[in-house]
């Protein structure tokens, strides 16, 4: 801490603590001498360390294995000690305060720095990305996942660092993108099972919301252990915020649609091309429908009981649709696997060019 800084800190104290007003109060460096004081006059005087009695106390001032010097009191009160011991607490506690906002500032910086190099648009400076993650005493070999939280009425700074203060000792990385979307990389155990991924994520977003962030939507990407690979961890929270269209206070995890990603990426290469006859054949409102008859046996795993209580139809009311998209398409959707997987992508690539029409993407 700087000298100013702690000159501003010490004439702030001074002012809240107005009322003493039958009290001297000073600030002496290790040799006695007074570097502030309410009474200015006084600065520079020395104070013998070893003169204190019942009108002068010393106190020193010890806060986070840092020297700061001593507080000298002086008052012809007979509560001086009383008082004094408080002032010396309170200053402690203020200046305290004031290295925890440093601390925080400094790994903000450093956490937007780290932010940067594991999202670089080019290649990702591995060497300083390590570098920088040492400095910060983060362990790069861990796994984390990203989380894209977003808010519509935006992050304020002190919101940021208080958020910054709680997850610190747990290795997570986070900076603001803009005013409105803070991104996350939080730390997994080591050795964590895939399938305790969404429990851990989900406490740790409870954990966020009774800390204050609350009215957000949560947006969670893939696991990573390689930094190299951090960023496909971002891109699919970007993915989700495309995708997926969620309430306030509501998490979306990237695993639930896995098969969703790849489809989408199936999308962007010839393949709808090859289909485009059978899109042809069938309308918008059949599109809608064949959606969500493929989204319900995918969610039921093609068991077709199950499926159509999700879909809320009778279950020879659905065989008959299917036995339909059986003869138009030519696939066995109840009975083959490959029947099973052409009719999902089917159902994604047809919704995909509808949104393509829709906004005059296709001619």
């Amino acid at each position: 801490m700087t000298r100013v800084k702690l000159e501003q800190i010490f004439y702030e104290f001074i002012l809240v603590v107005k009322d003493y007003r039958n009290y001297v109060i000073g600030l002496l460096d290790d040799s006695g001498r007074i570097k502030f004081s309410s009474e200015k006059k006084l600065i520079g005087n020395i104070i013998p360390l070893h003169s204190a009695d019942k009108r002068n106390l010393l106190f020193k001032v010890h806060v986070k294995k840092q020297n700061f010097g001593y507080l000298w009191v002086y008052s012809e009160d007979s509560e001086i000690e009383i008082v004094g011991r408080l002032l010396a607490q309170s200053l402690a506690t203020r200046i305290e305060y004031e290295l925890a906002d440093e601390f925080l500032q400094m790994n903000a910086s450093l956490d937007e720095q780290l932010i940067k190099l594991l999202l670089d648009e080019e290649k990702m400076d591995l060497q300083a990305t390590k570098e920088l993650m040492q400095e910060m005493k983060i362990d790069w070999t861990l796994p984390r996942v990203a989380v894209l939280i977003c808010s519509n009425r935006g992050f304020e700074a002190e919101e940021v660092k208080r958020l910054k203060y709680r997850t610190e000792h747990k290795g997570t990385i986070l900076a603001l993108l803009d005013s409105k979307r803070l991104l996350l990389f939080k730390t997994l155990p080591q050795s964590i099972k895939m399938g305790m991924v969404k429990e851990v994520i989900t406490s740790f977003i409870e954990e966020l919301k009774d800390w204050g962030l609350a009215d957000c939507r949560y947006y969670v990407g893939s696991v990573q252990n390689k930094l190299s690979y951090y960023k496909q961890s971002y891109e699919a929270c970007l993915w989700l915020t495309h995708q997926k269209k969620i309430a306030v206070n509501q998490t979306v995890f990237f695993e639930d649609y896995q098969v969703d990603f790849f489809v989408s990426h199936l999308i962007e290469s010839k393949v709808n091309q090859t289909f485009n006859y059978y899109y042809e054949t069938i309308s918008t409102s059949e599109i809608d429908e064949m959606v969500m008859i493929a989204d319900g046996l995918f969610q039921a795993d093609y068991n077709v009981t199950q499926a159509a209580e999700k879909l809320f139809v009778h279950k020879n009311t659905l065989v008959y649709k299917l036995k339909k998209y059986e003869e138009q398409f030519g696939l066995d959707i109840r009975g083959t696997f490959q029947g099973k997987v052409l009719f999902y992508m089917l159902s994604k690539l047809f919704k995909n060019d509808q949104k393509q029409e829709q906004a005059g993407g296709q001619l």
